[in-house]
């Protein structure tokens, strides 16, 4: 499977901005992991829309990150079904 591009979907909170920081080079690692898949990656933070770590995921978006903030289940559902769609097309 190494030769097919894998996209990596990470489903989180706020706290991954503190194992970033505290794992000895978490921030490399984040950009290492989206070179290495080859297919991007998202993340999916389950959090308030303020500018709470705003530095942050403006710094994963500059590693390649695609970041979606989503304060209650049904928006996880919401984007599901958006980035499904997106991603395999319309359902038939």
């Amino acid at each position: 499977f190494k030769d097919r591009p894998a996209h990596i979907m990470l489903v989180t909170d706020s706290d991954i901005f503190a194992m970033l920081r505290s794992v000895e080079n978490g921030w490399d690692i984040a950009a290492q992991a989206l070179e290495r898949a080859g297919g991007g990656g998202t993340m999916v933070l389950h959090m308030p829309y303020h500018k709470s770590h705003e530095a942050e995921r403006e710094r994963l978006k500059e590693l390649g990150w695609d970041v979606h903030l989503l304060s209650t289940w049904e928006d996880l559902v919401r984007f599901a079904r958006a980035f499904s769609r997106k991603t395999y097309g319309e359902e038939r």
